[in-house]
């Protein structure tokens, strides 16, 4: 990236592509576990919860793979409470996921079993996850990032896979809990962010436009905007279309969305609002944290990744 973007707009491409690998995360997930929105959004809340009390640095192990006996059961109230979401609603779904091995329940609590992610396609997920993480970390760097340059490749690809797998999703959890308030709900903030994917897709898929729009007063015209159709929101959230249809005007009916010949787009007025411009510099300042978390850990990864027990590795 040219010196000519001031270090807001680095931080605001940054925020950007973290977004963008973010989705491609969910897509990943759901595809693999089978799981709708809601149900992956409650797996991603409760893994965060059940881990939260052991420290990155645990010599033991503190990434996705480590055993249930030592993970903390996370109240379904909490869940909800985090999701912006009814308690009933967590509840029915939590029980779906228990008929489907997601969930477990642990005295009054649940768990996220470490079964869900060992075997094959699970743990492919950890390791896919930390690869696409190591790669969106490359590709800061020569974007232009700092945080992204500071960190050694070599020391990263030493961190065990499921360990950098779980500091993202405490990221994306932490990111999307805060920025579910500006919806109304962690679910409702997921079709939002869906909307903004798709309408801009093809802008983020030409580099010099990306570029060019990566200042924060430079956010794409409604009118370079493609209009998400109901249909191509009810593929990408995997939900029924009223479902869909029933949602998206709860956000035109909040001032969030405008309908548009052909669907429905996030326009640049809410994109350029101060909630949103906040909730950027708060979520970048998340991914400088997680950035300089994977910077310490890495330079302390001093041990062959062959000789590292029970966790999947980058090497």
């Amino acid at each position: 990236m040219g010196a000519s973007l001031a270090a807001l707009d680095i931080a605001r491409l940054l925020g950007r592509h973290f977004g963008d690998a973010g989705s491609l995360r969910t897509v990943r997930w759901r595809t693999t576990l089978g799981l709708n929105n809601a149900g992956l959004v409650i797996v991603h809340v409760a893994l965060s919860a059940n881990l939260s009390h052991i420290r990155a640095d645990d010599p033991a192990g503190a990434g996705l793979a480590v055993e249930d006996a030592r993970r903390r059961p996370v109240s379904l109230m909490s869940i909800a409470q985090s999701m912006g979401v009814p308690h009933e609603t967590i509840r029915r779904q939590a029980l779906a996921l228990q008929r489907r091995g997601a969930l477990l329940r642990v005295g009054p609590g649940w768990i996220v079993p470490a079964a869900l992610l060992a075997p094959a396609p699970g743990n492919r997920l950890i390791a896919d996850d930390a690869a696409a993480l190591v790669a969106l970390i490359g590709d800061l760097a020569r974007l232009g990032s700092a945080s992204a340059r500071g960190i050694d490749p070599e020391a990263l690809q030493a961190l065990p896979a499921d360990l950098v797998a779980r500091l993202w999703n405490d990221f994306t959890v932490k990111a999307v809990e805060a920025a579910g308030d500006i919806c109304g709900s962690v679910l409702d903030f997921g079709l939002f962010m869906t909307i903004i994917r798709l309408n801009v897709e093809h802008i983020t898929a030409d580099p010099p436009r990306t570029r060019h729009h990566a200042a924060l007063h430079a956010i794409p015209a409604d009118h370079e905007r493609v209009p998400a159709s109901l249909r191509a929101l009810a593929r990408a959230e995997q939900l029924p279309y009223p479902t869909i249809r029933r949602r998206v005007s709860a956000l035109v009916a909040r001032g969030l969305a405008e309908e548009a010949e052909g669907g429905v787009i996030i326009p640049a007025r809410v994109l350029g609002s101060e909630a949103l411009t906040r909730s950027n510099v708060l979520n970048v300042q998340r991914v400088e944290k997680l950035l300089a978390d994977l910077k310490r850990l890495g330079s302390g990864a001093a041990a062959p990744c062959a000789h590292r027990r029970d966790h999947h590795c980058l090497a």
